[in-house]
């Protein structure tokens, strides 16, 4: 049985395409192999995985720079964003729960004897039901 001949991939070019932050599909799609491959030689060489993890950390530097460039040179959204990631606790979105209850709890002895018959019934109809359901 013939094997396929190792296809060579270029650690820089892997490198350059996870700087753009591609997915690992859309990398392999890039370098004309398929993911399996890509997964494969990702498991077997070090170099490969490392290129991967160099290449994507260039890429979210390279966008950090640029948001906060644009921070500085006045973008209102970009300010905002840096303050809310970057700006400790007193420039995080707040969130503020509000829960009203009323619970009307009645005493068994304030239960007429007719409406202890009722809850009774309604006890007995659950537990029925609940055990026929199992």
């Amino acid at each position: 049985m013939k094997t396929k001949p190792k296809i060579e991939i270029d650690l820089a070019k892997v490198e350059a395409l996870a700087s753009r932050l591609l997915s690992k599909e859309q990398i392999a799609i890039s370098l004309g192999i398929g993911t399996t491959t890509l997964y494969s030689r990702q498991k077997e060489n070090v170099e490969f995985e490392e290129a991967i993890k160099r290449g994507r950390e260039k890429g979210v530097a390279t966008i950090a720079n640029k948001l906060v460039e644009s921070a500085i040179a006045g973008n209102t959204t970009a300010q905002i964003f840096v303050l809310k990631t970057h700006g400790g606790q007193e420039w995080k979105d707040k969130e503020s729960i509000t829960v009203n209850t009323n619970v009307n709890i009645q005493s068994v002895e304030d239960l007429s004897d007719s409406d202890l018959d009722k809850a009774i019934k309604a006890l007995e109809k659950k537990e029925k039901k609940e055990s026929e359901e199992k």
